[in-house]
């Protein structure tokens, strides 16, 4: 019955969808397709992960400075670029187009986690607090899991043969624009007085 809950569990879900689906998509894309080893495919994955720590924090700061709405909708835009360059990338390309691309994908995690969290339960009341954040935790993890199965499998069709191949690849990343950009009109539903003060 709380409107920001539903619309920060619905936020959330998308961004673990997204990011769970290329923390399995994007190695397979190194490995597979581009005949990379495995530990180059992490190393060009690392900066990614890093700038998720490094801005998350700025993400909540920001928050409390411009409220959840605009933090969301630039996370989502972020995801929409990320996915849609390695919709459209050969297994030419050079790597620090995918380290980059990659990057984006992860700022625009980052961009999403704290204020969607914030934002599912700030408005609840103090007695129902521990229950919103046991739905948030419940939906991101179940979403993460069946969207990422989905993008893989979808992926895995569209090869239509007994290992990945590309078009496979870039349709499973053409998909997951398009839940971004279903994120990104989620996020427009926000509020724009919603912080987290």
């Amino acid at each position: 019955k709380y409107r920001t809950l539903n619309l920060g569990i619905f936020i959330l879900g998308t961004a673990y969808a997204l990011n769970m689906a290329g923390t399995i998509l994007v190695p397979l894309f190194n490995q597979t397709l581009c005949g990379w080893s495995a530990t180059l495919s992490g190393l060009i994955m690392m900066p990614g992960s890093l700038l998720i720590a490094i801005l998350s924090p700025l993400s909540g700061r920001l928050m409390d400075r411009f409220g959840a709405k605009r933090n969301c909708l630039f996370g989502m835009v972020c995801m929409i670029i990320g996915n849609l360059t390695f919709a459209l990338f050969p297994t030419t390309c050079p790597i620090a187009l995918v380290v980059i691309s990659y990057a984006i994908r992860c700022t625009g995690m980052a961009f999403l986690m704290t204020p969607s969290t914030a934002l599912a339960v700030q408005e609840l009341p103090l007695v129902e607090k521990p229950h919103g954040m046991a739905i948030l935790n419940s939906f991101r993890q179940m979403s993460g899991s069946l969207f990422s199965t989905i993008f893989v499998v979808i992926a895995t069709i569209v090869s239509g043969a007994e290992s990945l191949a590309l078009n496979g690849m870039h349709v499973a990343f053409y998909t997951m624009t398009a839940l971004a950009i279903a994120g990104t009109f989620i996020a427009l539903m926000i509020p724009d007085h919603v912080s987290s003060k």
